[in-house]
C-alpha cells in the first residue's frame, strides 16, 4: 500500500498541561519542547519528535525506518509555478504542497482543515524549467515546495514537511464554515509571513 502523508500529527495543541520537555520518540531522551528536530518515519508516513543525537543518526539519505527532516526554509520566485500551473490542476483552492517521492516522481498535495489531500503525481513536463530545478535540489519525501496565489498573497517558499503539518494544524483550528472565514486567512498570511523571515534569501535555491 503507497504511503501517503494524510497523518498528520497534531503540531498546533493547545494543552495547558504540557510541560516544557518533549520525548524523543526514537530513544526517549527528554528533549525542549520547542527548537527540537524532526523525523519522518517512512512506513506510517508519520512525524515524530526527535533529540539532536537521532536526527543526526538518521540524516543521511536512503535510510530504510526514519529520515531526518531538514530545517533549511528559501523563499522561491513568486513566478516559479507559472499561470498554466493553477489552470492545469483546475483547483479552486491555489494553495498547495509538492513532495517528491523517492525515485523523483513529483506529487501534489492541498492542506486543508481534513488533512494534506492528495492531488496525485504530476510530470514534470507539465513544470516550469525553475521548478524541476528544485525538484531536484530537494530531499526526498521530507521537504515540500509550497505555493500560494490567494487574494493580495503569492508566495513560494521550500520548506520542511513539518511545517507543512504545522500549516495543517493551523487550518484545523481556525477553520469555520465553508469557505474557512477571516480568521484563517489571517493566520495563512501570519505562516507565510513568518516562513519569509526565517527565509535567509529570496530568489531560489543555491
Amino acid at each position: 500500500m503507497p504511503r501517503s502523508i494524510l497523518r498528520v500529527k497534531n503540531w498546533v495543541r493547545e494543552d495547558s498541561t504540557r510541560t516544557e520537555e518533549d520525548v524523543c520518540e526514537v530513544c526517549n531522551r527528554l528533549i525542549p519542547q520547542t527548537g527540537h528536530r524532526h523525523l519522518l518515519r517512512l512506513q506510517t508516513g508519520q512525524v515524530v519528535c526527535a533529540c539532536q543525537h537521532c536526527a543526526l543518526l538518521f540524516d543521511a539519505p536512503g535510510q530504510s525506518q526514519y529520515q531526518s527532516i531538514p530545517t533549511r526554509i528559501i523563499s522561491l520566485g513568486r513566478a516559479m509555478l507559472g499561470m498554466e500551473f493553477w489552470d492545469m490542476i483546475s483547483s479552486p483552492v491555489h494553495l498547495v504542497g509538492i513532495v517528491k517521492r523517492r525515485g523523483g516522481q513529483a506529487e501534489i498535495f492541498y492542506p486543508s482543515p481534513a488533512g494534506a489531500v492528495s492531488g496525485g503525481p504530476i510530470s514534470r513536463e507539465f513544470l516550469t524549467l525553475p521548478l524541476q530545478e528544485a525538484l531536484d535540489t530537494m530531499s526526498d519525501e521530507v521537504e515540500v515546495l509550497l505555493f500560494a496565489d490567494l487574494s493580495g498573497m503569492t508566495e513560494g517558499f521550500l520548506i520542511p514537511l513539518d511545517r507543512f503539518y504545522e500549516l495543517i494544524g493551523l487550518l484545523r483550528l481556525n477553520w469555520q464554515g465553508l469557505s474557512g472565514g477571516n480568521e484563517v486567512s489571517r493566520r495563512i498570511r501570519q505562516f507565510f509571513d513568518q516562513l519569509a523571515r526565517q527565509a535567509p534569501s529570496r530568489g531560489g535555491l543555491a
